[in-house]
């Protein structure tokens, strides 16, 4: 089992777990992305979290639109919930045609940073656009994140 794959077996693991677990609704909200070259005309962004005291669970979802770039620079996404201080939220997801993407919060917050793994050398992160990550409009960044919010 490759990376990609240990990382979508674990978003579906999360899934899972929340179903169980059963308590309240999915709430919307809209994350806001920084450190992309360009959006592109016609990007959106959308996202949903889930939270049981001070666990949350929360998806978010970046679809590029024409002109959308990278760039090398570091990528980060809003969380919903203030994030509470102690250990850092963690989350995996995807960009386009399933490349892995690791997500790792600060230790306090309401930001995320994207990272993804460097062609070859599955433990070696680094910016997406860094690890040879490409984008053509109508890709998407799909990610799914846990973390004890204050």
């Amino acid at each position: 089992m490759d990376v990609a794959e240990k990382l979508m077996d674990l978003e579906q693991r999360v899934n899972l777990l929340m179903q169980g677990l059963g308590a309240g609704a999915w709430v919307p909200y809209t994350p806001t992305w920084s450190g992309l070259t360009a959006l592109g005309s016609g990007f959106s962004s959308d996202g949903r979290y889930w939270q049981l005291g001070k666990l949350v669970i929360c998806e978010m979802n970046l679809t590029g639109g024409i002109g959308t770039s990278l760039g090398s620079a570091t990528i980060q996404v809003t969380l919903p919930v203030q994030k509470g201080s102690g250990e850092a939220g963690f989350g995996v997801g995807r960009l386009a045609a399933g490349r892995p993407l690791l997500l790792r919060s600060a230790i306090s917050g309401t930001v995320a940073t994207v990272y993804g793994y460097l062609q070859g050398s599955p433990m070696s992160i680094d910016t997406p656009g860094n690890c040879a990550y490409t984008w053509v409009a109508g890709n998407q960044i799909t990610a799914t994140m846990m973390y004890e919010c204050a």
